[in-house]
C-alpha cells in the first residue's frame, strides 16, 4: 500500500528555533559572558528559564561550551517555595540532529518538555504536584478526549511510548519496533493507529499498525491507507517550536 506524503528525514533532523513568547509561561532568560574571565570561559553561554505551573516551578539551564568535546550540560530542577523537589541531568553529545531541552508545551496542568540528542529523544512531562516523568519520545502526539500523550522516539531505533496525563502513568513503551512511526491516528470510533515506514523500503510505502491497549501489542492490520490521513491525525506540535540553546 501507498501513500503520498512528502516525509522529512525521519532521523530527528530538529529544526530549533526561538519561538514567539507564550502565554501563561513565566520565563526570564539571561546569558552569561564575563569578559573578565579566561577565554576558556568566556567560552561558555548559559541559558536559564523558568516555567511556572500553579506553585511548581521548573528551571532549565543549558550550558553551551564551545571548546570542549562535552559541548552541552542540561539541568531540569523542579521546586515550590524555593525547596527541591527532583531534577534531571543531560550531557548530550552533538549526534542525532540538534541537542537541548525545548521550550514547553502546557497540556492539562502539564508541562510537557522535549530532550534532544545522542539519538536518545526524551519527552519529560511535569505535573502540577512537581512530579517528573522522563519517556522515551522526542515528537509527541495528544488525544485531548483520552488525555493520552503519545511519543515517538528520537533515536536511530525505531519506537514510541503512550503516556496517561489523567492517571500520570506510562501505560505502553516500546522502544525498539519493525518500523518507524511517523505519525499517531485515532479512527473507527475509539481505535488507535500508527502508520510507519521501514528503512528498507521506500519513502512511499507505508505500512499500518493498531495499537492493542489490552493486549499490550502492536498489530499490523490490512487497512487502506487512505482511511488514515490527516482528518484522523492526532494533534501535534510542530518540531520547529522546539527551542534548543545547545544547538549545533
Amino acid at each position: 500500500m501507498k501513500l503520498s506524503l512528502t516525509i522529512l528525514s525521519f532521523l530527528f533532523i530538529f529544526s530549533c528555533k526561538q519561538p514567539e513568547e507564550k502565554k501563561n509561561l513565566e520565563t526570564s532568560e539571561k546569558q552569561l559572558v564575563n569578559e573578565e574571565k579566561p577565554q576558556a570561559e568566556k567560552d561558555v553561554l548559559i541559558s536559564q528559564k523558568k516555567y511556572s505551573l500553579n506553585d511548581i516551578l521548573v528551571t532549565v539551564t543549558q550550558a553551551k561550551n564551545y571548546n570542549s568535546q562535552d559541548r552541552c550540560k542540561l539541568k531540569l530542577v523542579i521546586s515550590r517555595d524555593n525547596i527541591l523537589i527532583d531534577s534531571l541531568t543531560f550531557s548530550p553529545e552533538a549526534v542525532g540532529g540538534y541537542y537541548g531541552i525545548s521550550t514547553p508545551k502546557r497540556i492539562e496542568n502539564h508541562l510537557v518538555f522535549t530532550k534532544h540528542g545522542d539519538y536518545d529523544g526524551r519527552t519529560i512531562i511535569v505535573n502540577d504536584q512537581g512530579q517528573v516523568f522522563n519517556i522515551i519520545g522526542g515528537k509527541n502526539f495528544f488525544d485531548s478526549e483520552s488525555k493520552m500523550l503519545f511519543t515517538i522516539y528520537g533515536s536511530d531505533l525505531s519506537g514510541f511510548a503512550v503516556f496517561d496525563l489523567k492517571n500520570d502513568s506510562t501505560i505502553m513503551k516500546m522502544p525498539e519496533i519493525e518500523d518507524r512511526p511517523f505519525s499517531f491516528h485515532k479512527a473507527f470510533g475509539e481505535r488507535y493507529f500508527i502508520l510507519s515506514s521501514n528503512d528498507e523500503t521506500p519513502m512511499n510505502e507505508m505500512s499500518i499498525w493498531e495499537i492493542e491497549f489490552d493486549m499490550e501489542r502492536i498489530m499490523k492490520v490490512d487497512i487502506d491507507t487512505n482511511e488514515i490521513n490527516e482528518m484522523n491525525i492526532l494533534q501535534s506540535w510542530e518540531l520547529e517550536d522546539v527551542n534548543c540553546e545547545c544547538e549545533k
